[in-house]
């Protein structure tokens, strides 16, 4: 083949390449215009639904912002760097800051310090103070882990709860409420049943009051009637008069019930314990008793098992009561036949029991027995009847004297128990001469309050010759003077007194700061009205009726001072004075709580003392505010071991329940100086 043919199959063949090129470059282009096509199809699609999910996004956007904006609570949420994400319409005038602040990222810090500067946190002097409550508040918040609960008074009166709770991704949410009305109603509520009680005690000092006014005519009638000579009387004027009598007995037994039942009722029940023979006291009480029991043809019997101390000791005079009143029913209602009286150990438990013959009382008429004014019906007391009040009484005393009471029905009678503590004696015959050991005198700094100089003198000299330490002064002014420049273990305070009374000087002093206000004081009275004994009670640490008897009043001196070693140095309490701190509290918290928790919580306690500490301090304060203001504070401050703060919030409680306002405003004021005080102390301990 020659050349010519062969370049004319060349062209041929290039030609046929060129168009089969051509052929597949229109065949690419036609499948790539319609991938295109596809690819813009799905582009549309993926445009459509992203705006659908947007509009959808939007929709349900705005639904959550109208349910925030519904809810009366207020909520803020906060991201892990504590920058603002959330808020309602609601959390702005909760917390009492201004709208322009809130700004989606606004740090927490800015909205702390425009509530600092508004005042949300009590009076801030200057710009350090207000950045160091921020810091506070804000150190706070990073170390939260949540959940929580808190509540704030705001200054303009309205109280604030909230609640907060971590995010999964960081940050917390907080709902704010506003709690003022349920505040109020609490507050109304406990008025309400203030006010319920106070009419309870003004009925019960009225009852008290007629019943002892009552006491003394009868008494005179009662007399009166006994020393009566029936001499030459007829018959019939005999009978009246032991009607008469017999009646004026009746009358006395029941104003004296119903004088008990109202101390009991209102607590103002004093033991008086002693060193006392369980034996004789049977004794004593069977003998009270025999005639009457022999002229109901009955027998007494007392009986002290194998076991019963010689000697014991307690309120002999209420053991007394209580047995009084079980014979007394055993001899007027049961029949004839033999009442014993029974003393025996019981596990650590004194058991005494009075058994009678009968009749057994049916047991749905002994289930009420021990109620006020329940008797049984009359016949099953062979048509005599009581006042209902005796066992009733018996029951509350038993209860004072830490026993129980009861009725145990036997086949043949009744069983009336009750028992006792069973407490050594604590006199010389507690133990035996042989085995007692020396035990050195309790020297005790004691402040002697008395106007009438011979008991002043006789007293002195009866604690001097005990080993304590006597002062003496006349009347309450002084005596609050000599408490306030020397320090006393224990003040023993006539209540009758010159000038200002015991009760008034002994809350006086009371209100002393530190060591001073911290002496016992015991009264010593004549006769009080029930409201001077419960106002006595409140500042006092025990009250002993005049005339005293020695060894009484240096049982009570003992028992209030608790063993506790004297100082021998004249005018000096060894007592040891507790400091800034409660460190055994503190060590308790501490070992009950995660690392690092106390100190969150210790924070968050001094931030809410110094918000309450205003309200202390104001100048207007009247004594009802200083008492619930230091009541809250002294509670915070207990609960975690800042024991100086603490005392002094005392100090206020009891000048302003004292009225003495002058001195509550006194000790308030320092209020702010010893809370720092504590703060440095707490530092140093950490």
């Amino acid at each position: 083949m020659g050349a010519s043919e062969i370049g004319l199959w060349l062209g041929i063949l290039g030609v046929a390449f060129g168009l089969a090129l051509a052929l597949c470059s229109v065949l690419f282009s036609r499948q790539y215009a319609a991938r295109l096509r596809h690819e813009a199809d799905l582009l549309d699609q993926a445009r459509l639904e992203a705006d659908r999910q947007r509009d959808r996004a939007e929709s349900q956007a705005a639904q959550f912002r109208k349910a925030l904006d519904a809810m009366t609570d207020g909520i803020m949420m906060l991201d892990a760097d504590q920058r603002l994400l959330e808020w309602n319409a609601r959390f702005a005038p909760l917390i009492g800051v201004p709208h322009h602040v809130l700004t989606v990222g606004t740090p927490m810090a800015d909205i702390l310090r425009a509530q600092a500067e508004a005042g949300e946190f009590g009076p801030l002097d200057g710009p350090e103070a207000i950045e160091a409550a921020v810091q506070v508040r804000m150190a706070n918040l990073v170390d939260f882990h949540g959940p929580a609960f808190a509540e704030r008074l705001r200054p303009n009166g309205r109280s604030i709860e909230t609640r907060r709770t971590t995010m999964p991704g960081g940050g917390f949410i907080t709902l704010y409420s506003d709690i003022t009305q349920r505040r109020q109603a609490e507050a109304a509520e406990r008025a309400a049943v203030a006010a319920a009680a106070a009419a309870v005690r003004q009925r019960q000092e009225f009852v008290a009051m007629m019943t002892h006014e009552l006491r003394s005519p009868l008494s005179a009638i009662a007399d009166a009637l006994a020393l009566v000579d029936e001499t030459g009387l007829p018959e019939q004027a005999r009978k009246q008069i032991a009607c008469a009598r017999l009646q004026a007995g009746r009358m006395q037994e029941l104003t004296a019930d119903i004088l008990d039942m109202a101390r009991l009722d209102e607590g103002r029940v004093v033991l008086r314990e002693a060193d006392f023979s369980m034996a004789e006291l049977l004794g004593e009480v069977c003998a009270s008793f025999r005639d009457a029991a022999s002229a109901a043809g009955k027998i007494l019997l007392s009986v002290a098992d194998t076991g019963v101390p010689a000697m014991q000791w307690g309120d002999s005079g209420r053991v007394r009561q209580v047995l009084t009143n079980l014979v007394s029913n055993a001899v007027k209602y049961a029949g004839p036949g033999v009442v014993t009286l029974r003393a025996t150990v019981v596990n650590t438990m004194l058991r005494l029991s009075v058994k009678d013959s009968g009749p057994v009382i049916p047991p749905g008429q002994a289930s009420t027995l021990f109620q006020p004014f329940a008797r049984l019906r009359s016949a099953e007391l062979g048509g005599q009847s009581g006042s209902g009040l005796g066992l009733a009484i018996s029951a509350r005393l038993v209860a004072l004297l830490g026993g129980e009471i009861g009725l145990a029905r036997e086949d043949t009678g009744n069983a009336f128990w009750f028992t006792l503590p069973l407490v050594p004696a604590r006199g010389p015959c507690a133990v035996e001469p042989s085995h007692a050991a020396a035990r050195p005198a309790q020297r005790a700094n004691i402040l002697l309050v008395e106007d009438l100089a011979p008991t002043r003198d006789l007293t002195a000299i009866m604690l001097r010759r005990e080993g304590h330490r006597v002062e003496v002064t006349g009347d309450g002014l002084s005596a609050v003077d000599m408490a306030a420049q020397r320090i006393y273990d224990v003040v023993l305070m006539d209540i009758h007194l010159p000038g200002i009374d015991g009760i008034t000087a002994a809350g006086r002093i009371r209100a002393l700061p530190g060591p001073q206000g911290r002496a016992a004081i015991i009264a010593l009275t004549g006769a009080l009205s029930p409201s001077q004994e419960q106002a006595a009670a409140a500042v006092m640490d025990a009250i002993l009726s005049k005339p005293a008897r020695p060894e009484m009043v240096l049982a009570t001196i003992e028992r209030i001072m608790g063993g506790k070693e004297m100082d021998a140095g004249i005018g000096m309490s060894a007592s040891p004075v507790v400091g800034d701190l409660d460190t055994s509290r503190i060590a308790t918290l501490r070992e009950g709580l995660p690392p690092g928790m106390f100190t969150r919580l210790l924070n968050q306690c001094v931030v809410e003392i110094k918000q309450r500490l205003p309200a202390l301090m104001a100048a207007d304060a009247d004594a009802d505010t200083l008492r619930e203001a230091a009541h809250a504070l002294a509670g915070m401050a207990g609960s975690y071991g800042l024991a100086a703060f603490e005392r002094e919030m005392r100090a206020v409680i009891r000048a302003a329940e004292a009225g003495l306002i002058a001195e509550a405003h006194r000790i308030a004021a320092s209020a702010d100086t010893l809370l720092a005080r504590a703060e440095a102390a707490m530092l140093a301990e950490t």
